[in-house]
């Protein structure tokens, strides 16, 4: 019979322990790199996310600019227009006034000419607008004692051939001259010794324009 010697004999634990061991070693590897991925995926995850937090904060921050940027824009275009809506109202408002102004002194004028040429008809109808005019001029005066009365040459002659001139205007002394400064036939100017009366038709004609268009004009 073979017998075993007790130092021969070495016990399965002592020979298993090591490959145990190197089991248990290669499961922490495996853990760990499972760990370190995990906590790596993790961690990416975790950046992933904090970034596209990060990105979508920033772009309600630009979209909140722009639209504020937008927003002030629109308000000074606003403005800008309304400016120049008002300016154009502005002129618009003067140039109407101009053209009704403009209209209404060319009516004026117009008006006048007409007046003109009405008043020249009747000065040179007949000596009776004239005698008129002298006598409208004479009212103005209370001297009577000489009277030099000067009138366009054409009346002149009409004047001279009434005898009674004298008494027609209620004057005790006449002076019947030419005047040839008097271009408009029916007009006349008086003098007496401290009073001379410019009762000219283009006269009265410059003093009806001057009322309807206005000094300076």
């Amino acid at each position: 019979m073979y017998l075993y010697n007790q130092h021969h004999i070495k016990p399965l634990f002592v020979d298993f322990f090591p490959w145990k061991q190197k089991e248990e070693e290669d499961q922490n590897k495996i853990n760990i790199e499972e760990i370190k991925k995990e906590a790596y995926l993790q961690g990416l995850k975790e950046g992933i996310e904090k970034g596209r937090i990060e990105a979508e904060k920033e772009a309600q921050q630009q979209i909140k600019k722009i639209k504020e940027e937008y927003e002030k824009e629109k308000k000074q275009i606003i403005l800008n227009a309304a400016s120049k809506l008002t300016q154009i109202t502005e002129q618009i408002s003067s140039l109407r006034e101009e053209i009704i102004n403009k209209s209404e002194e060319d009516i004026l004028k117009i008006a006048l000419m007409i007046a003109k040429k009405v008043i020249k008809a009747e000065v040179s109808q007949g000596t009776e607008a004239l005698l008129n005019n002298i006598k409208e001029a004479l009212s103005n005066t209370i001297e009577k004692d000489k009277v030099i009365v000067r009138v366009h040459p054409e009346d002149y002659e009409k004047l001279k051939s009434i005898e009674t001139l004298k008494e027609v205007l209620d004057v005790d002394e006449l002076v019947l001259q030419k005047d040839e400064s008097i271009s408009i036939p029916g007009g006349c100017i008086v003098e007496t010794r401290f009073s001379e009366i410019d009762a000219r038709i283009e006269t009265q004609l410059k003093a009806i324009e001057k009322l309807f268009l206005g000094n300076g004009r």
